[in-house]
């Protein structure tokens, strides 16, 4: 009788379901001497723990460029007169008296200012931010909605309002690019101008 030249794969290597995304290459090492018929198994494994995050609320950036528009302003400071108006009490300890001046200033910004929102994307203009909060509040009803034949007409309301919120950004984006290289254009133009006097 000869050898058989039959060979079973018996070598696994078992792993939780929830770890299956961290293993990065498993291999048999052959040359390992070992007195059986297993063969050792090298896996490399890359580990995503998540990083311990203060749980603090952060607190909402005013948005303060809105100050600029004289509307806003003048409605800005009749909000913080009326709010120190209503907590203004005889106190004579400094401290009591800067959290009255605190609290209504910053009420006062909270509700005429509202918060900033992300300017990581600075050509996006208010009105796309409406659009796009439309767009979330439609999402919003869509998702909390029993009837299915209402839930399909929402989904083509909520469609709808993602084609207008890109064209939007679209327009938006374009807009500031011709802003901004007219920008540089005029910077480079004024630039020559000094050099060459």
């Amino acid at each position: 009788m000869g050898v058989s030249r039959v060979k079973n794969q018996i070598d696994y290597l078992l792993i939780s379901g929830q770890w299956r995304s961290s293993i990065l290459d498993t291999r048999v090492q052959r040359g390992a001497d070992t007195n059986s018929d297993h063969y050792l198994v090298r896996t490399n494994i890359k580990l995503r723990l998540q990083s311990h995050r203060n749980k603090k609320k952060v607190k909402p950036k005013i948005d303060v460029d809105r100050v600029k528009d004289e509307e806003t302003k003048r409605k800005f400071c009749k909000s913080v007169r009326s709010k120190l108006e209503e907590n203004r009490t005889e106190i004579e300890d400094i401290e009591e008296i800067w959290e009255q001046q605190r609290s209504a200033y910053t009420n006062a910004a909270g509700e005429v200012l509202g918060s900033r929102k992300g300017k990581s994307k600075p050509w996006i203009t208010d009105n796309t931010w409406k659009l796009i909060d439309e767009r979330k509040d439609i999402k919003i009803r869509t998702d909390s909605t029993c009837s299915e034949r209402v839930k399909n007409r929402m989904k083509e309301d909520y469609r709808e309002k993602c084609s207008e919120v890109k064209r939007s950004v679209r327009e938006d984006k374009r807009r500031w690019m011709t802003e901004k290289s007219q920008l540089s254009q005029q910077q480079r133009t004024g630039d020559r101008k000094n050099s060459t006097a």
